[in-house]
């Protein structure tokens, strides 16, 4: 999903090893595949930004709202963000591959 500075968005748990290696390098370089692995895909670099509790609660939110749609009770989902350590990354694509052809079956 993209927010309105066109960052690519994604929530994860602050406890996974994606988070621990984005704080430590905020570089990355992300695989866009289609549904069946072996279709068209791409590539992208750039730099991510980490927002944590309670600064992210605002685009956790934004976010959870455009994918799912309203929250049925916000107070019940900010306790499962606090209790989930829910983070928020933000990922500012610098370049990327142009979409390539799915390779030929052999």
């Amino acid at each position: 999903m993209l927010d309105h500075n066109e960052r690519i968005t994604a929530s994860t748990r602050a406890a996974t090893a994606k988070v621990k290696n984005l704080a430590r390098d905020p570089r990355f370089t992300l695989c866009v595949l289609d549904n069946n692995w072996s279709g068209p895909w791409m590539t992208m670099e750039g730099t991510a930004e980490i927002v944590r509790l309670p600064d992210a609660l605002p685009l956790l939110r934004e976010f959870y709202e455009n994918r799912d749609g309203p929250l049925a009770s916000v107070e019940e989902w900010e306790k499962t963000m606090a209790a989930e350590g829910r983070v928020l990354l933000l990922f500012s694509v610098e370049r990327s591959t142009p979409l390539a052809a799915p390779r030929p079956a052999r």
